[in-house]
């Protein structure tokens, strides 16, 4: 926190945005609404935590309506859209529904996987009756989890309304929620919108204001409740032109699956999840460092393990050793010798691999081709890297021809 008591913030951003001076500071939380302001990161960081809260959350929805009578003016496919919409309560959701319901094994539908709901009204008074979300009841619920959410100001608590029947008119349908992501449909997502600010003085130019000729841009443009949390910019200030932003401020405006507090807690979740999926699918991908399944060679110096894998065909050397022709574009054959993104064997030539296709691909001219790979060259150590599709004399990979692109005669 740099000496900064908790809660407060300097009037001007920090100058970092690596974490070194990394603040959180809560302005507001109110019972569907969280306002905070994020400091000292990225604004790549910032903006995948606004879109995890936005759609990378798990909540309940209703999926699957099944109607059994509907006499009302609405259509069946409109009742069962404005019944999709309806945010149900997910708290301790994961407690309970523990599979996706594309991914469960049951037949339809179970306990393990979706809470099923029932709505029954008839009108039998002359008044008009209205169907609200009031009306659709949790069948054989075992907690308030996929109960329709409740607006916590008391004066709306009569619930959302579905539908109006007149006098003989009747609604009867069973309702199948399960859980999901907005990823998929934005009817599982836990907020109405996340506000995402920052330079509410518009310093760094990355917005324009546009504005009537004649008028003046800072009456068309006011500054956002945001302003009083940095300094204002005089006129005569410099064009900060290498500065980056490093303060952003959020507000969440929950929809009642989850309270806007847990919603944070959980985008921030969902964020390292996903990195960490990625961490590890690379990982996957890349086998680290096992022997690649095209055209391995015998040699190649080690290279970083976390690249080496069959993506690239390396290993026990690259897709080319030597002898062989010159690769495609002209250069060395084929995407190097032995080496190149973590080889297993320690050694150094990457000798005896398979080359490329004598005739090049994209139907090159013969100068292409035209000369023949000497020896396999040296694997890369360290990162790893290949040959450049022909680099001069093979570039740390196979011997192949001289010169690359800049010396085909068109």
């Amino acid at each position: 926190m740099q000496g900064m008591p908790v809660g407060e913030l300097p009037m001007q951003p920090p100058a970092t945005y690596d974490g070194a001076d990394l603040r959180v500071k809560i302005t507001e939380l109110k019972g569907d609404r969280c306002h905070f302001i994020l400091d000292g990161v990225h604004l790549g960081l910032a903006n995948s935590l606004r879109r995890s809260m936005i759609s990378r959350i798990d909540t309940l929805a209703i999926d699957q309506v099944q109607i059994h009578e509907n006499s009302s003016v609405l259509p069946d496919e409109m009742l069962a859209h404005r019944l999709g919409m309806v945010p149900l309560n997910s708290e301790g959701m994961e407690k309970q529904i523990l599979n996706y319901n594309k991914e469960c094994d049951c037949d339809q539908y179970c306990p393990k996987c979706s809470v099923v709901l029932t709505l029954s009204a008839k009108c039998v008074s002359s008044s008009t009756m209205e169907v609200t979300t009031k009306d659709l009841l949790l069948e054989g619920g075992i907690s308030d989890v996929g109960k329709p959410a409740t607006n916590p100001d008391p004066k709306l608590q009569d619930g959302i309304l579905l539908a109006k029947l007149a006098k003989g008119q009747e609604i009867n349908l069973r309702c199948i929620a399960v859980k999901g992501r907005a990823l998929e449909h934005a009817k599982w997502s836990p907020v109405a919108a996340v506000g995402f600010e920052y330079d509410p003085y518009n310093k760094l130019k990355h917005t324009d204001l546009w504005f009537e000729v004649g008028t003046d841009p800072k009456d068309e443009w006011p500054v956002s409740e945001n302003g009083k949390y940095e300094k204002k910019p005089e006129d005569t200030d410099p064009f900060p032109y290498n500065e980056k932003p490093s303060r952003f401020y959020y507000d969440v405006e929950a929809v009642g699956q989850l309270k806007p507090e847990e919603i944070v807690t959980k985008g921030l979740d969902a964020l390292i999840l996903q990195m960490g999926q990625l961490r590890q699918g690379l990982l996957d991908l890349t086998n680290q460092g096992g022997p690649g399944p095209m055209h391995p060679g015998d040699g190649g110096q080690d290279g970083m393990m976390m690249d080496a894998g069959p993506v690239f065909g390396v290993g026990d050397g690259g897709y080319a050793g030597a002898p062989a022709t010159a690769g495609a574009y002209g250069g060395a054959p084929g995407y190097g010798g032995g080496g190149g993104y973590g080889g297993a064997t320690p050694g150094g030539m990457g000798g005896q691999g398979y080359g490329p296709p004598p005739v090049p691909a994209y139907g090159a001219s013969p100068a292409h081709f035209a000369n023949q790979g000497g020896a396999g060259g040296y694997g890369q150590p360290g990162g790893g890297r290949t040959p450049g599709y022909g680099g001069a004399n093979g570039a740390q990979g196979g011997g192949g021809g001289g010169g690359g692109w800049g010396d085909d005669p068109w």
